[in-house]
């Protein structure tokens, strides 16, 4: 039988005498506040959970509940204002460096744990009865016990031997063997050894003897709490990869192996941290070296979970607006270029053919001047060729790095920072797709959490590794971000709500570790210290007490989150990576990629705000195979630049019954430069179309001879022709010029999508939840909803295409049945959902 007592499981609850002798410390009552602030909102949980039981229950039955729930509200209000009270008083005491705490507030926290106790029992009780009630005397009022969420590292229980998590891990960037981390129930912590561990020579690394035998007191820490470690390895990317003493005293003077830009400004350093230079075969082997010896040392530590990589990408040269910002300048990358042609091309007979140009011989081809120094008004053969060089190189560099890795650890995960969106800035040569395809990481993240495009990159993360078979996780995870609701910086709740969502947004969209950060530096732009700034960081704030309830909900619907995929959608952006590669350049410091804005912005807001389910897929996925007729709509953001291959299946797909969505028009040239405009003379009839600003992709378009098929035409108040749309055999296509950010262009969008996918898979009527299917490979489904807001408290009638019979909230204990109606095919029922509450709801015939 299930012991209500295990939801205070961290929770002192002995009685204390006042004697000044006996006090604890302060430090100790910091962590034992931490600990009953947490066990409140896991209280406070399953008091939401009970609210929305009742919410299900007739009314002709909810009257003895709904006194119970609200007693039960009271005291846990109650409680709160008592926990607020008490971190006053820690104040007090904190402000006058007192070493030790005040009987006043060693008996409030004796009181808090009493109540406390007394009110997850009841709260238990309650919900238990309420279950039973619904779904019978098999329903669990606790499926996941409170024990169950302390920190439980064990390397052999949750990875398998493909390296894939068994359970959803939460990890954070706390220090091992700090004891004010603990409330939050982190199933492991940060690096033991800071950013890198130095090696002093020649693949050895300078471990302390205390760290290679484990009796150091982080490791008794991490022995006694059951708790991991995860590191980061240095080999940071770009301008921060580590460079030993030894091969810097070495090759300080070798301006080779520093990257050189386009001024012929060399990158030198000589601090331990630098811009090696990829293309310099010493700068490589010094890498691989570095890796290996890292995995080679650390290969038998049980308390590893993974090596860390790559783990903040950036572009190389990150100089001021007006400078060289490419990397691929050096003597070495120049001769690396040639001889990357001379392979693919082999001959330069055949380059000239494709190219359309007159070279003598392959070293009588340089480099494009910087597109930041002379940006261009079109793509050439040659600048889309030194893009895919760029891209090329750096896969073959993260692909060594991990098998110099494997060298010496075959069995921990790798995990590498793939880039960013819509494979993030251009200038940083780093092709996501390419990356995952190469297997150059187990585990795969994107650094962009705390900025936007966050919730974008949620999805464009989880739409590559649902290609590639690579596990999305988010470390350095900002929880407090992204915000989609109203936010006070002074406000505990607002931020306790926004990481509530956060991390629900992140379990829906596939990650299986999440690393959370951070706890001793409150970022300005983030607020994202769990410790309290204005307390010195000697206690946990209050929003951050929250994180052992979304671990809860994780392991609760773990099973379902690891033998799910979200439901093949209707709707897929093409990433148009020729297009991204030959993009305006957009500065580093002021700007993300072009298309991060088109995608993740102008398309992004038309779809995710209304429940229009979407995913990605790579031109590149397009060329090795993948069907787009699984889809009724692709919709492309921004893709001048085709490759022919790609043109050709749009044109097929189209021709079959699917309809094409493009902002901007799309395929007037291919990846080279070389005019085509297919997409649109087919389908539209004769065309005329210009970049008015070249370079600047403003366009111009001009329907010289109209197809019969052309159904519509939107023109702006100077005249110029700004949206079409026309069936083309069975399908249909509709191009803009640009954004659809008008009533009317708007209007034409959604009436076009409206009738090319028909009905959504899952929507709700005012759009006030956010919804995503998941399914199962034998067809069970199950429907993810959020209240994303962060204040109010949401009611919304949600709908379900096919008939389920039963639909059962397994957000209330083990799983309550909900009342629903079912007409027509289509299955409608209402929830409500307290501010950045999620649930789960299955979904069954």
């Amino acid at each position: 039988m299930l012991k209500p007592v295990c939801l205070l499981a961290f929770a002192i609850v002995i009685t204390r005498t006042s004697s000044a002798e006996t006090l604890p410390s302060l430090g100790s009552s910091a962590i034992r506040y931490g600990q009953l602030m947490t066990d409140h909102w896991l209280n406070v949980d399953v008091a939401r959970q009970i609210e929305r039981a009742v919410f299900y229950t007739p009314q002709s039955k909810r009257g003895g509940f709904l006194a119970e729930l609200e007693t039960l509200q009271k005291s846990l209000t109650a409680l709160e204002k008592q926990l607020d009270s008490a971190q006053g008083l820690y104040k007090q005491l904190f402000i006058t460096n007192a070493a030790q705490s005040s009987a006043e507030l060693d008996m409030a926290l004796n009181r808090i744990a009493s109540a406390e106790t007394a009110a997850g029992k009841t709260a238990l009780e309650l919900l238990k009865r309420l279950g039973q009630a619904s779904a019978g005397n098999e329903f669990r009022a606790l499926p996941i016990a409170n024990e169950d969420l302390a920190p439980a590292w064990n390397k052999g229980h949750w990875l398998d031997a493909n390296r894939r998590p068994r359970r959803i891990l939460f990890g954070s960037t706390g220090k091992a063997g700090d004891d004010r981390t603990l409330p939050l129930r982190f199933d492991f912590s940060g690096g033991v050894f800071g950013f890198n561990i130095p090696m002093t020579a020649s693949n050895r690394l300078d471990i302390p003897q205390a760290f290679r035998d484990g009796s150091a007191p982080e490791f008794n820490w991490m022995r006694t709490n059951h708790s991991g470690y995860h590191y980061w390895a240095g080999v940071y990317n770009n301008q921060n990869s580590y460079v030993a003493p030894g091969f810097l005293a070495q090759h300080i003077n070798d301006d080779d192996i520093w990257m050189k830009l386009a001024d012929g400004k060399v990158l030198k350093s000589a601090n331990g941290w630098g811009q090696l230079n990829i293309w310099n075969p010493r700068a490589r082997d010094y890498l691989e070296d570095y890796c290996e010896a890292q995995g080679r040392a650390l290969r038998d530590d049980p308390f590893l979970v993974c090596y860390d990589y790559t783990a903040e990408p950036h572009p190389f040269g990150s100089q001021p607006p007006g400078q060289p910002q490419y990397s691929g300048y050096n003597a070495s990358a120049i001769r690396a270029f040639r001889d990357y042609l001379k392979n693919k091309f082999q001959s330069i007979s055949s380059l000239n053919q494709a190219w359309h140009s007159n070279y003598s011989a392959f070293d009588s081809i340089s480099p494009p001047a910087d597109p930041y120094i002379s940006p261009p008004e079109k793509a050439t053969p040659l600048s889309y060729e030194f893009e895919l060089f760029r891209c090329h190189s750096h896969m073959l560099l993260w692909k060594s790095l991990y098998d110099a890795y494997r060298k010496g650890d075959p069995v921990k995960p790798i995990v590498a920072n793939a880039g960013m969106f819509m494979s993030g800035w251009p200038v940083e040569a780093l092709d996501s797709w390419q990356l995952q395809k190469s297997g150059a990481m187990d585990w795969v993240d994107m650094h962009m959490n705390n900025f936007w495009p966050n919730l974008p990159e949620q999805i464009y993360l989880y739409s590559l590794c649902r290609l590639s078979g690579k596990i999305p996780v988010q470390f350095e995870y900002v929880w407090t971000f992204p915000r989609t609701g109203p936010l006070d910086d002074s406000s505990e709740s607002d931020f306790r709500a926004a990481c509530q969502a956060s991390v629900w947004r992140n379990l829906v969209w596939g990650k299986k570790a999440l690393v959370f950060f951070d706890f001793y530096y409150d970022w300005p732009a983030y607020h994202n210290a769990f410790f309290n700034r204005d307390l010195g960081y000697s206690i946990l704030r209050p929003s951050a007490c929250v994180v052992p309830v979304t671990k809860r909900k994780a392991l609760r619907f773990n099973d379902i989150l690891m033998q799910t995929e979200i439901a093949n959608p209707p709707i897929v952006i093409l990433q148009p990576t020729a297009s991204i590669l030959n993009s305006p350049p957009q500065h580093p410091n002021q700007n993300f990629s072009y298309h991060t804005t088109v995608a993740g912005k102008q398309v992004h807001d038309l779809l995710f705000p209304r429940n229009y389910p979407f995913l990605y897929v790579p031109e590149e996925a397009v060329l090795d195979g993948y069907s787009l007729s699984q889809h009724k709509v692709v919709i492309l953001p921004q893709a001048p630049y085709l490759p022919e291959k790609v043109t050709d299946r749009l044109l097929t797909w189209i021709k079959s019954g699917g309809t094409l969505i493009s902002l901007g028009l799309p395929g007037l040239w291919n990846p080279y430069g070389h005019d085509d405009l297919r997409l649109v003379s087919q389908t539209f009839g004769q065309t005329r179309a210009a970049d008015r600003q070249p370079g600047h992709w403003i366009w111009q378009w001009e329907l010289v001879k109209t197809n019969s098929s052309v159904t519509e035409q939107i023109y702006n108040e100077k005249g110029h022709l700004t949206a079409a749309s026309a069936h083309f055999v069975k399908g249909r296509v509709l191009i803009s010029t640009g954004p659809f950010d008008s009533a009317n262009l708007q209007a034409l969008f959604y009436r076009v999508l409206d009738q090319s996918i028909g009905a959504k898979p899952a929507s709700c009527d005012r759009n006030l939840f956010e919804l995503v299917l998941r399914k199962e490979n034998h067809g069970q489904q199950y429907l993810f909803v959020l209240n994303p807001h962060t204040r109010d408290s949401r009611e919304d009638r949600i709908s379900v295409q096919g008939k389920f019979a039963r639909c059962v909230d397994l957000g209330i204990g083990s799983g309550i049945p909900m009342p629903v109606t079912v007409e027509h095919a289509e299955t409608s029922f209402r929830l409500r959902l307290y501010p950045g509450e999620g649930t789960v709801i299955s979904l069954s015939l």
